[in-house]
């Protein structure tokens, strides 16, 4: 994976989101309403329809290539209440900066990161999140000027368990992924 400046801020933000996540009632408290240059989408992606949530910067921002962020819930969550989750601190860092950040949603709020449980289906007969992903990022390209050299990846849980997988199966896209509370799955990590 190749190392850019917007890389510096994963760690951090892996700390802070490890911070937050401790604060989860305060947090609740405190939400912040959605300024205009936050809304819904969608896309069709291996023949079902998947949805994100995406925060822009500032329009002057956009007239340029800009960094693209995916942000990836934890298990039971949704891109959506990440946001809230983080307190808006990722778009903050977006808006300084002027990236593009996308969070999307896995299917029944959780991802297929690479992992086998007893019980439950092989990966391969899961949703193809990895595909999603790669979609997600070639419809983004269709609507603003993404530098390809800083496509980043950050996730919460088993979303940094998935952001793990799209570094493992995606390394030629993503500059850097960043992971709170999640390692790669044991089953990956034989592959």
């Amino acid at each position: 994976m190749r190392g850019h400046a917007w890389a510096r801020w994963l760690v951090p933000m892996a700390l802070v989101l490890a911070f937050l996540g401790s604060r989860v009632p305060a947090l609740a408290a405190s939400r912040r309403p959605s300024v205009p240059r936050d809304f819904a989408g969608k896309i069709t992606s291996g023949g079902r329809e998947r949805t994100f949530w995406v925060h822009l910067p500032a329009p002057g921002a956009l007239a340029k290539p800009v960094a693209l962020v995916l942000m990836l819930h934890g298990h039971g969550g949704t891109g959506r209440n990440t946001v809230d989750f983080t307190r808006g601190g990722l778009n903050r860092l977006a808006d300084r900066d002027g990236a593009v950040v996308v969070y999307p949603d896995g299917i029944d709020k959780g991802w297929n990161d690479g992992r086998i449980k007893p019980g439950e289906p092989d990966p391969s007969q899961k949703p193809d999140d990895v595909g999603f992903i790669r979609d997600l990022i070639a419809h983004m390209r269709t609507k603003f000027q993404v530098d390809d050299r800083r496509i980043y990846a950050a996730g919460i849980s088993n979303g940094a368990m998935m952001c793990h997988r799209l570094a493992c199966d995606m390394a030629d896209t993503f500059s850097a992924v960043g992971s709170v509370i999640g390692a790669l799955g044991e089953d990956l990590s034989r592959t």
